[in-house]
């Protein structure tokens, strides 16, 4: 009898001992470790450290004020900014406004949509390419119209100098499963605007939406490989996965090599 008791009272204190202690579900204790090689984006660089050398306040009075930027050209004494609504603006490195390129509108030494420009100082000119017209205009440093390209087959989004030639970066707005919407490449002269179109698109993809630009942007060559971005659309979790992608381009077409994955307000990254 004095051994049931001593059973009983030893079983009623690890029982009173465990009430306070909470369950958790084995999701919330188990981990995962994700391994991440960045190597083919350091090139010959041992470290791969981003520093900040300076910072310019552009909004000073006298400036006119910035809504959506699109695309930077740098220079050794000013440098250039697309602004969707303001157009393509000059400042000196300082950050003062030096004046307005070009004007927005309808005509034929205007731009509606400026998205991306390319900087050509040995020509003395800068292209601006617009995405709605779909066409490529020059003017000169000081501001002067120069020219307009004849209409060319996507909306331009980028330029991208391949050694000496430079590649006008399309998208086509519309497509369907059985033809999708593709990334188109243009060669064209900075001078004469003469454009040369590929044969062939170098990205084809689907999508249930209208976006402008939501397809691969390029980045950079690393490693002698030309890397592209490929931002995921916010919200569109039923059309697209929930991840970005970087692309690197084999034999003409696009690979994946990287993801960046968005869960739950946290950024995961997948190095592949």
């Amino acid at each position: 009898m004095k051994h049931i008791t001593r059973v009983l009272f030893f079983i009623f204190i690890f029982q009173f001992q465990n009430c306070g202690i909470k369950e958790f579900p084995d999701s919330l204790q188990s981990t995962k470790t994700i391994e991440i090689k960045r190597d083919f984006l350091k090139g010959d660089s041992p470290e791969f450290i981003i520093e900040i050398i300076d910072t310019i306040n552009l909004e000073v009075p006298g400036n006119p004020p910035l809504t959506s930027v699109h695309d930077l050209a740098f220079s050794q004494d000013f440098f250039l900014l697309v602004d969707r609504r303001q157009g393509l603006l000059k400042f000196d490195n300082k950050g003062s406004f030096l004046g307005k390129i070009g004007e927005k509108g309808e005509g034929p030494d205007e731009y509606t949509i400026p998205y991306a420009i390319h900087l050509d100082e040995k020509e003395n000119v800068v292209l601006v390419a617009d995405w709605q017209k779909m066409t490529v205009i020059s003017y000169s440093l000081e501001g002067k119209f120069e020219s307009t390209s004849n209409k060319i087959p996507g909306h331009p989004i980028s330029f991208y100098k391949d050694n000496d030639t430079l590649l006008v970066v399309q998208e086509t707005l519309n497509g369907t499963k059985e033809k999708p919407r593709q990334v188109l490449i243009s060669s064209i002269e900075p001078k004469t605007l003469e454009v040369k179109n590929w044969e062939r698109p170098l990205y084809g993809y689907h999508s249930n939406y209208t976006h402008i630009h939501p397809i691969p942007r390029i980045l950079s060559r690393v490693n002698n490989a030309i890397l592209f971005y490929m931002p995921i659309n916010r919200g569109e979790i039923s059309s697209h996965r929930d991840r970005d992608t970087i692309f690197r381009k084999q034999e003409g077409r696009l690979t994946q090599n990287t993801y960046f994955i968005s869960l739950d307000l946290t950024t995961h990254f997948n190095w592949e």
